[in-house]
């Protein structure tokens, strides 16, 4: 079942003559009405010599319209190919952790307002770098981790809803600072369809999804729809996306996947989230270890699908 963010906002009567249409308000996109965001390019997370990259890609607008970002610009994802290590080569081949990093939320007039002001890098995608980066949490760790080796996927937080909004463009309004009255304005909630989208075109049904390497080199990577195993990951805000969409992209990724035949599917699909949102870690560590073998342990939920 698909989560749909739902704003709020405060409605004032307007009495017209009789016949009478209200005239149309005066909308403008959130960057025209606050021109107080602050430009300059934003990095994040550049990889260290010996870490595993991971390699931008922007999200096709023309398959997918309204994978956009607060303010309209389209959204971003990093991807980095599997490594093939001897035996475990075709193993990993189809082994995916796919992560929904932090960046908060804002979904009312005045702190959308606000927000965009102070750090419109949560709500765009406009000023951000297209480097590489490193993998994040569990799945950036020594040589021995077991995960460093998956496919990885990092889909940026731009959308200010916890990757469930729905809504499309929103009218709302906000006051811009040492303004008298408050502006009407526009502003996109799209977090699920940039969710979906990011999964859609791994998914390769419009093509091959590569990337060049940090030696030139054309990746390309594997097709998500021949996954067997995929760990759905988050922090902070990004976890309570994980939460919120488990189902839905747990039924995903089972319906379109190659490993389904009938009711039988061999295709394994977990959950993790950050260790602010419980249970107890000692909980958790029995059932990820037990399952993973892990010892590199940060997260105090693990929930799976088999």
């Amino acid at each position: 079942m698909m989560r749909h963010l739902v704003c709020a906002f405060s409605l004032s009567l307007l009495v017209l003559p009789a016949g009478a249409s209200p005239p149309p308000p005066e909308m403008v996109d959130i960057p025209e009405f606050q021109a107080c965001r602050t430009v300059g390019l934003i990095t994040l997370n550049p990889p260290e010599p010996d870490q595993p990259a991971m390699f931008a890609l922007d999200v096709d607008l023309d398959a997918f319209p309204q994978a956009k970002c607060n303010d309209g610009s389209g959204a971003v994802f990093w991807v980095r190919r599997y490594e093939t290590l001897g035996a475990q080569s075709v193993e990993n081949q189809n082994k995916w952790w796919i992560h929904l990093p932090g960046g908060g939320a804002a979904v009312r007039g005045f702190g959308a307002a606000d927000r965009y002001c102070t750090n419109a890098s949560r709500m765009s995608t406009l000023d951000i770098d297209r480097g590489p980066i490193a993998p994040r949490s569990i799945a950036a760790g020594p040589p021995e981790n077991r995960f460093r080796n998956w496919n990885h996927v990092f889909i940026y937080n731009c959308s200010s809803d916890r990757f469930v909004g729905a809504a499309g463009a929103v009218a709302t309004s906000g006051q811009p600072t040492g303004a008298s009255d408050p502006v009407d304005y526009t502003i996109h909630y799209n977090g699920a369809h940039i969710l979906d989208a990011v999964l859609d075109t791994l998914k390769r049904h419009d093509g091959v999804v590569s990337y060049i390497d940090r030696e030139g080199k054309t990746r390309v990577m594997p097709n998500l729809d021949a996954a067997t195993t995929v760990i759905f990951a988050g922090e902070a805000a990004g976890a309570t996306g994980v939460i919120q969409r488990a189902d839905d992209v747990h039924a995903s990724l089972l319906a379109t996947n190659t490993n389904c035949v009938g009711e039988s599917c061999d295709v394994d699909v977990g959950a993790v989230v950050d260790g602010a949102y419980l249970p107890s870690q000692e909980s958790w560590q029995r059932g990820f270890k037990s399952r993973w073998g892990h010892q590199h342990l940060t997260y105090s939920l693990f929930l799976t699908y088999s």
